[in-house]
């Protein structure tokens, strides 16, 4: 519930802050001429697309989801992978995931992990995942790991951060 009141918040903010600068534009063109309306409103424009450029689960440079990277025996390094998904937690509006890529030995058919990332489903107005740690050990079952996964909520007001949670989530993904 915290979440999806976090998130009416944030539009209502919004909502406030484009009535607020179509008011301001008004204002200016009235005041100071179409000319001035029009540089505020690029002035806006600049600043509202550099201000949503949120790289804390992104890998650098990149815009693919940060993703870590696991030592594995060297015959493994050409096989096939797959991908195993697990849900981490899940409120009503959303769900933190992970996912962890694997190869498989064909002699043993002991499974390695290969990577792995996480990221977040469904309303995630005012909330942004900052992973920190992950770790995917293998189990006595071939057909399971083991993860841990630290990180931040970086909790935000209209793109201002308010409070930062910690997180940490450790559970089995199971593999085919």
């Amino acid at each position: 519930m915290l979440y999806f009141l976090w998130g009416f918040l944030n539009i209502c903010l919004f909502v406030w802050v484009i009535l607020l600068c179509i008011k301001a534009t008004r204002f200016i063109r009235e005041r100071l001429g179409i000319i001035a309306a029009f540089l505020f409103i690029i002035l806006l424009f600049s600043f509202v697309s550099c201000a949503g450029m949120a790289i804390d689960n992104k890998e650098p440079n990149s815009d693919r989801v940060k993703t870590w990277k696991f030592d594995m025996p060297d015959s493994l390094v050409q096989k096939p992978t797959d991908l195993a998904n697990a849900e981490m937690s899940k409120n009503w509006i959303s769900s933190y995931n992970i996912g962890v890529v694997y190869a498989r030995d064909d002699l043993s058919k002991i499974k390695f992990p290969v990577s792995a990332s996480t990221w977040t489903e469904g309303f995630i107005s005012g909330t942004s995942w900052q992973p920190t740690s992950i770790i995917v050990n293998r189990t006595g079952d071939i057909n399971t790991f083991s993860y841990t996964v630290e990180g931040t909520v970086k909790w935000s007001l209209f793109i201002i951060p308010v409070y930062f949670e910690s997180k940490k989530w450790e559970g089995v993904i199971v593999v085919k």
